[in-house]
């Protein structure tokens, strides 16, 4: 039937009807007097079938003049095609206007020709102050709203020349003279027979605006920077040189003491001459304690091998008859302030200075869900629990007070912690927790933060 031609329909209206109607009444119909034979055909349009036609002949009537009706079958097709299409432009219309007054963007339709406003929505009346009567029938040169006019020929020029405009950054006056910062877009349409062109209008003022805001802060804040990073440069080559005049004078101060106590005959001086001794070498460590704790922070993180940095440490510190252990799984790193390999050896040299009895340093990690703890324990000296949080004091301890001070504070930097949880009896342990972003184990995924 898709071809419009007309065709006989066997078996009467029971056949006509695919059997919808009942025979009874089918076989009723077709003894009334009009009734003979039945032909029908499709009426179809874009290779689908959209209807039908069928002709009930008088009986002992042929049906003549083929091509006429053919004609006429082909005619109505072609008459409900341009209703159909009608209908769709009209549906396509109506959905267009009502996207086109109700957009957020400044929309605007104008002749290709001379430019005139044939239509604009109400945002772009609203965004720009004008009246409809003041802006439908004028040309956009005349209404000035351009701030610089080749923006507009521009975006024509491009979308002529590659059949797109799109998102061109231009700047409007508004009716009382404001100015606004927009992406400016257009397209080729047809109003009627009219080719004409549809722009569309995003206003960012407020976007540049902020932008121009974050821009001064910015400069704000770079000349800030290099003002403090001066400043510190200055601190830092200051504390440098007194630094280096100070041991240099500890220098001279320790070696006329060993000088004096060698010469010293009396046994009763000996004791006055080691105190002054001690009280030297503890200026000349909170001097170098001072330089330590001036670079915590001043390099960048960096991922590091914790089993690595602990065979580094282990090799730089005095260990006799200790046995060290270093169960830290291969390939394990964490992000951390270069300085953490103080950290280790702070770690291990401690438990070698005050681990009465001590006969091994293990370090090892657990991975509980979302972090990792790295574990550094011995079989010395247990920590009484009063002394747990204490140890981290600075100035507290038998020594200079200043290795597990220094050793949380370059932790926090990259939001490590550490804690004693050794039992009593059962030696010193220490677990410094690493936050799920800041480690990672070759071949194995880390956990997301």
């Amino acid at each position: 039937m898709l071809t419009g031609d007309c065709y006989e329909i066997p078996g009467g209206l029971t056949g006509l009807s695919f059997g919808l109607l009942p025979c009874e009444a089918c076989e009723k119909i077709e003894t009334m007097p009009f009734f003979g034979k039945i032909y029908g055909a499709g009426i179809s349009w874009k290779g689908r079938l959209n209807g039908s036609a069928i002709f009930i002949l008088p009986p002992g009537v042929e049906l003549e003049n083929h091509d006429l009706v053919k004609f006429f079958i082909r005619q109505v097709a072609g008459f409900l095609s341009r209703k159909e299409a009608e209908g769709a432009l009209k549906e396509s219309e109506e959905k267009f206007s009502v996207a086109f007054h109700s957009s957020a963007a400044l929309m605007a339709i104008s002749t290709k020709q001379d430019g005139k406003f044939i239509d604009v929505n109400q945002t772009f009346l609203e965004t720009l102050g004008f009246s409809r009567d003041e802006i439908v029938g004028k040309r956009a040169p005349e209404m000035n709203i351009f701030v610089h006019p080749e923006d507009r020929l521009r975006a024509i020029r491009k979308l002529e020349e590659t059949g797109e405009a799109k998102n061109l950054e231009v700047v409007v006056r508004t009716r009382d003279g404001s100015v606004l910062y927009g992406l400016y877009s257009a397209e080729n349409i047809m109003i009627g027979e009219v080719p004409c062109f549809l722009t569309t209008m995003v206003d960012i003022t407020e976007q540049k605006i902020l932008e121009k805001e974050m821009e001064f802060h910015e400069q704000e804040v770079m000349q800030f920077s290099r003002s403090l990073d001066m400043a510190i440069r200055k601190l830092n080559l200051l504390s440098s040189i007194t630094r280096h005049d100070i041991n240099n004078q500890l220098t001279v101060l320790m070696g006329y003491l060993a000088i004096l106590e060698m010469e010293q005959a009396d046994a009763t001086s000996e004791e006055y001459f080691r105190k002054a001794t001690t009280a030297a070498q503890r200026i000349s460590a909170m001097i170098q304690f001072t330089k330590t704790y001036e670079s915590i922070g001043v390099m960048a993180p960096a991922w590091q091998d914790i089993r690595a940095l602990a065979d580094t440490a282990a090799k730089e510190i005095p260990l006799g008859q200790v046995t060290f252990e270093n169960q830290l799984p291969a390939g394990a790193e964490v992000l951390a302030d270069p300085l953490i390999a103080k950290v280790f050896y702070n770690l291990l040299e401690n438990a070698i200075r005050y681990g009465e009895g001590i006969s091994f340093i293990r370090l090892s990690a657990d991975l509980p869900e979302g972090y990792l703890v790295i574990i550094c324990e011995n079989d010395g000296n247990s920590i009484p629990d009063e002394e747990k949080e204490k140890i981290f004091e600075r100035g507290y301890g038998k020594n200079s007070g200043l290795g597990l001070f220094l050793s949380r504070e370059i932790l926090s930097i990259t939001g490590f912690t550490i804690r004693e949880t050794g039992k009593p009896g059962t030696g010193a342990r220490f677990e410094i927790t690493v936050p799920a972003d800041a480690y990672r184990v070759a071949g194995m995924p880390s956990p997301a933060p």
